[in-house]
């Protein structure tokens, strides 16, 4: 029986777990240390393209198995990296850091 869209990228168990130590291989990199947490000294209230994300919140998301589809995880991975560029510009060193989270 083939197996329709939503099957195909739906979190499984099993793709949790993948997932979640892909995570922690993330999180030990040199260029992941500035997104383990959210930058918390940020006053957010004028930046309305700002929506907190980091490593740390996205393995709780992770754990408590709060993705339904692969999408969700993959925005939120991408996320990172695009609020540096609104935060700090394309071609500061902490965007530069931020994308280097994705050649894992």
């Amino acid at each position: 029986m083939p197996r329709n869209q939503s099957q195909i990228y739906t979190f499984t168990p099993y793709v949790t777990s993948v997932a979640l130590k892909l995570m922690h291989k993330i999180s030990k990199r040199p260029c992941a240390k500035p997104f383990i947490d959210f930058f918390p000294d940020l006053d957010l209230s004028n930046l309305p393209n700002i929506e907190p994300i980091s490593i740390s919140m996205i393995i709780q998301r992770l754990k408590t198995y709060d993705y339904i589809i692969l999408k969700e995880w993959q925005d939120d991975m991408k996320r990172i990296p695009q609020n540096c560029v609104n935060l700090f510009g394309p071609k500061d060193i902490t965007t530069i850091l931020a994308n280097q989270l994705y050649s894992v």
